[in-house]
């Protein structure tokens, strides 16, 4: 489930090493979204729709309940990430005071 572990922030950073948070706040704001882009482009558009590019359906986009599961983690690394960069921001604006 999407709360398994928790989804508070010692709940999001299990079993993530202090290399790999350090990773994820690195780059710019202009890597991070076209990182977010890519994501939303390979896993979620993907999934939801098939190819992104192709032809628009009329059909109403219905997800399966697997199809939800295989996000979770996907949409769980990104709500990390956003909190470890927005950290990073504020630590570098209050620096400069």
């Amino acid at each position: 489930a999407i709360s398994t572990p928790p989804g508070d922030a010692n709940g999001l950073l299990t079993g993530v090493s202090a290399e790999q948070r350090t990773a994820f706040a690195a780059g710019s704001v202009t890597d991070w979204a076209k990182e977010s882009w890519q994501v939303s482009h390979d896993f979620v558009y993907a999934t939801a729709f098939g190819d992104p590019c192709g032809p628009k359906t009329e059909e109403r986009v219905v997800m399966t309940e697997d199809q939800t599961q295989r996000l979770i983690p996907v949409a769980r690394e990104q709500i990390l990430k956003g909190g470890l960069r927005l950290a990073r921001m504020l630590d570098e604006a209050l620096a400069k005071n």
